[in-house]
Order: structure tokens, then sequence, then C-alpha cells
């Protein structure tokens, strides 16, 4: 997981390591959310595993601050750099992510994949999941279990457009149960007990 303190550093990142077709990961999550407790206990080996299957964004984390914002908290050490988190500059991102797309934010942990090609973050197909929501429910037992499902759905380079390909859609908008159950690999679909944790969408701006 690579740490996005501003909306421009993902696509910073992006140009810097010359990526042309991958999956993106926007993961929004506070610390103190049931889905960010268990996000910032694993974040060390979060750090190592998702970066070989698709890349993991953090708004509001990061490290080599010095103490630069004033809300920051150090929250985990990763190979002995201390990483932190800031509630303002994690509202600055969500602020900017609103602005790029028609997408607004839920208030809870999100978990939101995205197509990246043409030089483009592509908003006309992005994946969102409702993390709290599915914990509460019970709809997953962890979110480890849930994240090591989709790092090794995307292990195999599949895209948003694949994926949702896969499950056959024709249009845009709520995924069924039906539709997904049979259709998705590593028995994903078994997850979604409810639809509304699980949504294809469009969110590019009009």
């Amino acid at each position: 997981m690579l740490q996005a303190l501003e909306y421009k550093d993902i696509l910073a990142d992006i140009e810097e390591n010359d990526l042309l077709n991958d999956t993106i990961g926007i993961l929004l999550a506070r610390p103190k959310s049931d889905a960010g407790r268990s996000i910032v206990d694993n974040l060390p080996y979060y750090h190592h595993r998702s970066g070989k299957n698709i890349n993991f964004y953090l708004p509001g984390y990061g490290a080599y601050w010095n103490n630069a914002y004033p809300d920051e908290e150090h929250i985990v050490s990763i190979e002995g750099t201390m990483w932190s988190f800031s509630y303002s500059m994690y509202a600055k991102f969500i602020e900017d992510l609103e602005k790029e797309s028609r997408w607004k934010y839920s208030g809870e942990s999100e978990l939101i994949l995205l197509d990246y090609h043409n030089k483009k973050l592509d908003y006309s197909k992005i994946l969102v999941f409702h993390l709290d929501a599915m914990l509460q429910d019970k709809t997953i037992t962890s979110v480890n279990s849930f994240f090591e499902k989709v790092f090794r759905y995307f292990a195999q380079n599949s895209t948003i457009e694949k994926f949702r390909n896969r499950v056959g859609f024709k249009t845009l908008g709520q995924v069924t149960l039906d539709t997904i159950l049979e259709k998705l690999p590593f028995n994903l679909g078994t997850l979604f007990v409810k639809a509304k944790h699980y949504v294809i969408i469009d969110e590019a701006k009009r």
C-alpha cells in the first residue's frame, strides 16, 4: 500500500512508475473505524502484499512528514519508518476526489477500485465496497480475508472492465446477488449477501 497525502500524489506516483494500464485501489478508512483498526494493525503486511498485485493508495496516511501537519497521529512503523495519519489531509483528499468525479463519500470506510489507462484514471467503471457495513452485518468475517481475495483476483492482471464483462453486465448500475454468485473467482461472490455492499457504477464527470 502506498501513501497518498493528496489526490495529486496518486497521479504523480503513477507517472513516476510509468504505469500504462493497471487497476488502482483507493482505500478510505479512518484509523478508528471498524475497518480502519484492522487495516492499521496489518498495514506492514498489506504494504508488501498489495504491491505485487494491485496499487493500493491510502489517503491521509504517509511517512516522513516531520511534523508538517498539526493533527498528524503516529499509527504504525513499517520497516523502521513511522507512518502517520492526518484527518485534515484525509478530508482534503476526499474533497479533491469528489471534484474529479461524481462519486460522493459515504462517511464510512470504502475500497474504490478503478482502471488507469491512456494516462487517465477511468471513473466510468468503478467498483465500490462498503467495508464497515460488510463487517457489521457479517457479510465478511474480516478485512484481512476479504483483501486476500481481492489481491488474488487482481494478481491475474484483471481490470475493472474484465471484471464487469465477467459478471455479464450490459449496463452499469447496482450489481444483484443472483448475477454475481456463480461468476466470480475464488468464491468472491459468496461474500455479498446484500447487494448494497458492492456496486459497479459510472462516476465519470459529465
